[in-house]
């Protein structure tokens, strides 16, 4: 008989385990980062060279600031591409992409999840304990997979490469949006990574459950960087339950 009152999390049986976070698919995601990240890179950084090989050839021999103008052009080229580049692969690398569409692939093969894979409003998500947020690596998650905020339900579930998450109103105790890397508020050179911390109630006590949205199965990146993804999702869940936000509330004011 199923409790209400608390999260049931469940191994996903071993024969349908671990399909998606595999070395393999690792590496393919390393790769992938990089080649996107060379590619953009050589885009950005062309307009400046081609200034410069433009400036060698003294395009006006009386004037030496006219000379030089193709290589102030390329420089602002060069600045405004990157700009540009470096937020599209933020909010679409091509990274996120391929492990998105490899789990939506092998967990479309269950006969028994919970989620379906191709629902439009499942979220992908990525489950990031707190003993990985130290780790300096492009995926440090625990665990991946589709994310439903069943309001008619009343309850939120996971289908994951290794566990699935039921997580009733009544069984969540608390949830908001918290830096995985702290140190980055106060430096202007690193990038936030904000993660939704879901605290729920269990059989073995409370615990928290750490996601981190990258996409819709529709195709609704949430945000134009991890921050924003992180709010989103959890506006979305609080939206979607608006009994389990009084709640929290009042807890939080007792």
């Amino acid at each position: 008989m199923i409790d209400d009152s608390l999260a049931d999390i469940t191994p996903v049986p071993l024969s349908q385990r671990g399909r998606v976070l595999t070395s393999s698919a690792k590496w393919m995601e390393n790769g992938l980062f990089l080649l996107q990240f060379l590619v953009f890179a050589a885009i950005a950084f062309a307009p400046a060279i081609l200034g410069g090989v433009l400036a060698t050839r003294r395009l006006f021999p009386g004037n030496q600031a006219l000379s030089f103008a193709p290589v102030l052009v390329g420089l602002a080229l060069t600045a405004g591409f990157g700009w540009v580049l470096g937020g599209w692969m933020m909010r679409k690398p091509w990274s996120a992409d391929y492990m998105f569409h490899k789990a939506q692939s092998e967990l479309s093969q269950r006969t028994e999840a919970i989620v379906d894979p191709n629902n439009p409003e499942a979220i992908y998500v990525e489950v990031i304990p707190r003993r990985n947020w130290g780790q300096i690596s492009l995926q440090n998650a625990d665990d991946v997979g589709f994310l439903f905020l069943d309001a008619e339900g009343r309850q939120m579930l996971l289908e994951g490469d290794n566990k699935r998450y039921r997580i009733p109103v009544q069984a969540l105790v608390s949830c908001d949006v918290e830096l995985m890397n702290p140190s980055a508020a106060d430096d202007e050179r690193a990038t936030p990574v904000g993660l939704v911390i879901i605290k729920v109630r269990d059989r073995m006590g409370e615990r928290e459950i750490p996601l981190r949205p990258v996409r819709t199965v529709a195709g609704d990146a949430l945000g134009g960087n991890y921050m924003a993804r992180a709010h989103e999702l959890n506006r979305r869940l609080l939206g979607a339950f608006p009994e389990a936000l009084l709640e929290i509330t009042s807890a939080a004011g007792a």
